[in-house]
């Protein structure tokens, strides 16, 4: 948080977000079909009962910002959207993906044909994917130690 808050200028701010592909709250049905692909070719992606995602356990991640006071007061907000998917549109979008990117390129492919097939088994060929993406900004706090790597919070004693 130091190195971060020594690149923003004095009243400037940070902003920090992370998109959840899979609304926790919002589970389709077509979803089991997607965790059952995760399961066999990405085990350890896969979600499961572990609770909500990093960037949703907003406790967690507003303290981490918080931490060493260089950010602060944190203000986060929550949105929610949706988009259809056809089967041609997850080979693009979790083809981006940098843990289905980093697969084998047959392994990849057996994957993202898995996807497409998920998507196209469904009536009408086409799915509402829903997701949520946790945006958190908070001002940087004014105080010249950031310049010059000397602190005199109590904290620091």
């Amino acid at each position: 948080m130091r190195r971060l808050a020594s690149l923003v200028r004095p009243g400037g701010g940070l902003a920090v977000w992370w998109t959840v592909f899979g609304d926790p709250d919002r589970s389709p049905p077509w979803r089991a079909d997607l965790d059952a692909l995760y399961q066999r070719w990405l085990p350890a992606q896969g979600r499961g009962p572990a609770g909500a995602p990093a960037p949703l356990r907003v406790a967690e991640r507003t303290a981490e910002l918080e931490a060493g006071d260089w950010f602060g007061p944190v203000q986060v907000e929550t949105i929610r959207w949706e988009h259809q998917l056809t089967p041609h549109g997850p080979r693009g979008l979790w083809g981006t993906f940098p843990n289905v990117r980093e697969m084998s390129a047959d392994r990849r492919e057996a994957f993202l044909d898995g996807v497409a097939e998920v998507v196209a088994s469904q009536p009408g060929g086409t799915v509402v994917a829903h997701y949520v993406t946790a945006l958190y900004t908070a001002p940087r706090r004014n105080d010249s130690s950031l310049l010059t790597g000397h602190t005199n919070r109590a904290a620091d004693a």
